[in-house]
């Protein structure tokens, strides 16, 4: 009786407990396949949000040097130049 409550069946035998085990096996199938679809949907926003990110953070060191004195943009200008010949 147990068996036939988790499966949501009133009454059955052992016939009617593999179909219900069958069809909640499929369902899951169903979600679990919806769920990884979902997965790589997320996980390709997320690389392109990660992208955007990255060029907002390049406009906005741009931006900055907009504003820098002569003096401090020489030197910002100098350390990227060492960075670039580091790497």
């Amino acid at each position: 009786m147990a068996i036939n409550e988790s499966l949501g069946l009133e009454e059955g035998g052992i016939e009617e407990q593999l179909l219900a085990i069958k069809n909640k096996n499929e369902k899951l199938l169903s979600l679990n396949d919806e769920l990884e679809k979902t997965n790589i949907e997320l996980s390709l926003r997320d690389e392109e949000l990660q992208s955007q990110i990255s060029q907002y953070q390049e406009l906005m060191k741009d931006k900055k040097l907009l504003y820098l004195k002569p003096r401090d943009l020489e030197n910002e200008l100098i350390k990227h130049l060492q960075q670039e010949l580091i790497n």
